[in-house]
Formats: structure tokens, sequence, C-alpha cells
């Protein structure tokens, strides 16, 4: 399987303008390890109770997404640098999306984040003069929050396009991770955009 390249892209001359690109190329179910280890596939686990929370909320019990996934004691969730292997989160979605059957899941997943829900990483980028400076210091330091997928952030013509590339191959997973991606990021943005002009 090669892994797939997704854009999200808006107008230098219009900060607020927006656009979506995307490549997809579905395959079979499952992610599917293309480069590293298994165990090199990962995700801080901030986003863990988020989503359990999340569908909470729909009226569905932590226990059952849980059940069979083998995930620390909850005693442990707190500590500094937790991380969820990528094979049990991708276990974590699939259940949620097969008990809430709402395929825009993963767009509600993004707009549910918070800056605190990214860490440190979250508080410097929100804390940067400028929404560029913002975007370069996630781009650079992504992997502190995922390897799952890389990012990048580059101009074309007059687009600025933020891209994410598959470090795995996320198959039926595509939507629900690229959009809480993309979801989180923009509403972010708008959030800085808007603090800005008070």
């Amino acid at each position: 399987n090669d892994n797939n390249t997704y854009q999200a892209g808006g107008l230098l001359s219009s900060p607020k303008s927006h656009g979506m690109l995307a490549q997809r190329h579905l395959g079979p179910t499952g992610m599917t390890i293309i480069k590293m280890s298994p165990e090199q596939y990962s995700a801080s686990f901030e986003y863990v109770p988020l989503l359990l929370e999340m569908m909470e909320k729909r009226g569905f019990r932590a226990e059952q997404l849980l059940e069979g996934i083998a995930l620390p004691e909850r005693s442990q969730w707190n500590e500094p640098g937790l991380r969820v292997l990528a094979s049990e989160y991708e276990q974590l979605i699939r259940r949620a999306l097969a008990l809430s059957g709402e395929p825009w899941l993963g767009w509600e997943f993004g707009l549910s984040m918070n800056v605190s829900t990214h860490g440190f990483l979250g508080y410097a980028a929100m804390s940067s003069a400028t929404l560029g400076d913002a975007i370069d210091l996630a781009v650079k330091f992504f992997r502190t929050r995922s390897t799952i997928v890389a990012l990048e952030f580059f101009t074309d013509g007059e687009q600025a396009v933020i891209q994410a590339d598959e470090q795995l191959a996320l198959n039926d997973l595509a939507n629900f991770s690229i959009e809480s991606l993309f979801s989180s990021l923009y509403f972010m943005a708008q959030k800085m955009l808007s603090d800005q002009m008070l």
C-alpha cells in the first residue's frame, strides 16, 4: 500500500477564506503498516478520554467503547507523555463510528478539541505572534501529538497549504482521521484570528 496525501488550503490574499482539497484512495478495512514497526505509530493519550466524553454525550457508556481494548488503567490516564498505540486507537475509533452511525463523527471530534487537548504544543501555537508562526510550530512539532500522519506547510501560488501525509495507511478510517485533524486546525485558527482582532 502507498501512503496518501490530504491537503487543506486557503488564499494568502484572504486570511478568512478557506478551501479543502483531498486525495483519498480507500483500501481494505484496517490500518496497514507501511514504514515502521506497529509500536512506533501512536498518538497522545489526551485524545482517548475526549472521544469517550463525546460518545458519552451521545448516550454511549465508556465501557461499550473500551471493551477488549488494551489501554492503561484509568489511574494512569493523566500521566505526562502517555501514548495510545495506533492499533488500539484504531479499535476505539472504529467502535465509535459503528455505535454512532455518524459519518461526520471526525468533524465533530475535531470541533470538540481545544487548546488543552493538544498539550504544550497547543498552548505554544496559540501564543504565537501570527497564524503563520502558529502553523509553523504545529507542523514542526506535530510528531509530539501523533506519528500516524506527518504535517507539511508550504505555499502554492496564492494558496497556503497544510498537507497531511499518512505514515500508515488509514484506509476506512481516513475520513475520521483527516476530518478531525483539519477541523481542529481550522477552528483553532479561527479562534486565533478572532482573538487577534480584539
